[in-house]
């Protein structure tokens, strides 16, 4: 089936998006170690605000799932987000800051994109402090979180729908 923004649903969309993702960090592999030997996959120092001490307990397609369950949204909020990260990264090597997308930081990094590609991409979305409880972060975590995100990628969050299409069909 070929993607399309606009008719593609947005579960299909967050599965996609959710095994990029995994792919990506290696969340999953993650998860399977630190069920296997709690304890034993936590950091001890933080890389960025982004980066917990420990790798979340839910996997990342249940995370998205919860988040669209609890703040419903469009494809374009799970694409941009992605452009999103894309940025972050790329900004922070060329910045040579220490910036790592890892099973620590991608749970944090995505309700974070989500908030903000939501608040860019909907004529209606919900406040920090939902977006926060859905997260399971504090409202004040995700205000500075949110903060960062946008000042790493320079507040520049405009896309082409293109874009957000290519993407959507190479996933």
């Amino acid at each position: 089936m070929a993607f399309n923004l606009a008719t593609t649903p947005v579960l299909e969309t967050v599965r996609l998006v959710s095994a990029y993702l995994d792919e990506v960090t290696g969340c999953s592999r993650a998860l399977d170690l630190q069920a296997r030997e709690p304890g034993v996959h936590e950091r001890h120092t933080s890389l960025t605000l982004f980066h917990a001490r420990s790798v979340p307990t839910i996997d990342l397609e249940t995370y998205l799932s919860r988040i669209v369950k609890y703040c419903p949204c469009q494809n374009e909020v799970f694409l941009g987000l992605i452009v999103y990260m894309q940025q972050m990264i790329d900004r922070c090597a060329r910045r040579r800051l220490p910036f790592t997308v890892d099973a620590f930081s991608i749970h944090r990094l995505v309700i974070t994109g989500v908030a903000i590609a939501s608040k860019w991409f909907s004529d209606v979305f919900f406040t920090n402090s939902r977006y926060a409880k859905v997260g399971g972060l504090s409202v004040a975590e995700l205000n500075n979180l949110e903060l960062q995100f946008l000042s790493i990628i320079d507040f520049d969050l405009g896309i082409q729908p293109e874009v957000l299409q290519a993407i959507g069909s190479d996933l």
